[in-house]
């Protein structure tokens, strides 16, 4: 349990705190510009946005402070960009199915969602993107 506390799960916690709002913040604005103009591609729409937007926050704070990287290298910024678009397409799918399925409000079935992939997103930063 110490180990899963450590210092990095926690300034990655805290860094995935300060995406979020990035990350819900844009999504919620993206679903009143979009939702009656493209009803069929609305919710992937605003999730790609939204995650454009976070991701690029993510990667800086994530490198520099959760992880601190201090390399220059450009591999880490290609493996984040193949995380960074398996977990865009990942959320809107599955928020997309869920809200298909139920027709809970599409900001909940994120929360729900985004909070699985959180613990995903962890273990491959940590792992294979700034390796600890």
């Amino acid at each position: 349990m110490n180990k899963i506390l450590s210092g990095s799960f926690v300034r990655f916690a805290a860094s995935a705190l300060g995406s979020c709002l990035v990350d819900f913040s844009v999504f919620q604005i993206m679903l009143l510009l979009t939702k009656d103009r493209f009803p069929a591609v609305y919710i992937m729409a605003s999730t790609c946005v939204a995650k454009i937007a976070s991701g690029l926050f993510n990667y800086v704070i994530n490198k520099t402070l959760v992880f601190k990287n201090r390399k220059n290298d450009v591999s880490s910024v290609w493996k984040y960009l193949m995380l960074w678009a398996t977990l865009m397409f990942l959320s809107g799918s599955i928020v997309g199915i869920l809200y298909q399925m139920t027709g809970a409000p599409e900001v909940l079935l994120k929360a729900i969602t985004d909070t699985l992939l959180f613990f995903f997103s962890y273990f491959i930063q940590k792992k294979l993107i700034f390796k600890q």
